[in-house]
C-alpha cells in the first residue's frame, strides 16, 4: 500500500478545485473573442441593412409624392389658343408649359418644372389679360421645391418627349430631340419622367445606399390618336381648339 508523506497530501488541491492551465485559458479567450467579434459583425450588418431600408423607404415616399405632383401638373396642360401649344419650351431637365388646375373660367398659368443642383423645382407665373393675349411677370410669382436630393437614372434624362409613331395602332413611341424646337413643341404627345431619389440630406451617411428609381408618363390633354388632320405631313400631334 502506497504511503505518501503527510505534508505532500496536505499540499495537493482537493478533488474538483483544480484551475485551468495557461494553454486552456488562452484557447478559451480566443474562442470567446471570435464569438464576440462575430456578434459585433452581425450587429453591424443588421444596423446597416436596417438603415438602408429606412433610407429607401424615405426616398420612395418623398419621391412618389413629388412624382404625383409632377404628373398632376403635366396632365393639366392647356393650349393658350388654337394655335399656341401647351408646351412653351422643353429640354432634358426642364419643361415650361401652360396649365389650368381650376375650373373652365379660371385663367391659365405658366408653370415650369426643372432639375436644379439636385432639387426638383416648380415655378409659377400668374399672368394678366385674356388668352391668348396675356402678360407674364418677369420673375416667378412663386417658387417651390418639390423634392430634394434628386439625380437622373444614369444616362436616362429626367424628361423625354414623344410623338405619335408611324405604326398601327398609333402609339406615342417616337422620341423628339431635345431641346424641343419650335416645330416639335406642337408635336409632343407624351412626356416621360425618370428620376432617382436619394435619401434626404439630413438622413444620409455618405454611402450610396437607400436610393429609389421612379418613372411615370403624362399624356398631353389634347392628344387624340383619331385626329388625322396632319398625318400626311408627318406633323401629327395634339390639336388645340
Amino acid at each position: 500500500m502506497s504511503r505518501e508523506p503527510r505534508a505532500l497530501r496536505r499540499a495537493a488541491p482537493p478533488s474538483g478545485e483544480a484551475g485551468f492551465s495557461l494553454p486552456e485559458l488562452l484557447v478559451a479567450m480566443a474562442i470567446g473573442l471570435i464569438v464576440i467579434f462575430g456578434a459585433f459583425m452581425l450587429l453591424d450588418s443588421s444596423t446597416r441593412l436596417s438603415k438602408a431600408t429606412a433610407q429607401r423607404v424615405d426616398a420612395t415616399q418623398r419621391g412618389r409624392l413629388a412624382l404625383d405632383l409632377m404628373m398632376r401638373e403635366l396632365r393639366s396642360q392647356v393650349c393658350l389658343s388654337g394655335t399656341t401649344p401647351p408646351i412653351v419650351s422643353g429640354n432634358a431637365t426642364q419643361v415650361t408649359f401652360y396649365v389650368n388646375l381650376g375650373g373652365p373660367d379660371q385663367l391659365p398659368e405658366r408653370h415650369q418644372i426643372s432639375l436644379e443642383s439636385g432639387d426638383l423645382v416648380l415655378r409659377r407665373w400668374v399672368g394678366t389679360g385674356v388668352p391668348p393675349t396675356m402678360t407674364w411677370p418677369a420673375t416667378p410669382t412663386s417658387t417651390r421645391t418639390l423634392l430634394e436630393n434628386v439625380t437622373t437614372q444614369g444616362s436616362t434624362p429626367l424628361l423625354r418627349y414623344f410623338t405619335w409613331g408611324a405604326g398601327s395602332p398609333l402609339v406615342p413611341d417616337s422620341p423628339l430631340a431635345t431641346p424641343l424646337s419650335g416645330t416639335s413643341l406642337a408635336l409632343v404627345v407624351r412626356i416621360a419622367v425618370a428620376l432617382r431619389v436619394q435619401p434626404a440630406r439630413d438622413f444620409r451617411d455618405g454611402s450610396a445606399r437607400g436610393w429609389a428609381d421612379l418613372q411615370d408618363a403624362a399624356f398631353v390633354r389634347f392628344a387624340d390618336p383619331n385626329d388625322t388632320g396632319s398625318v400626311t405631313t408627318g406633323q401629327k400631334g395634339p390639336r388645340c381648339s
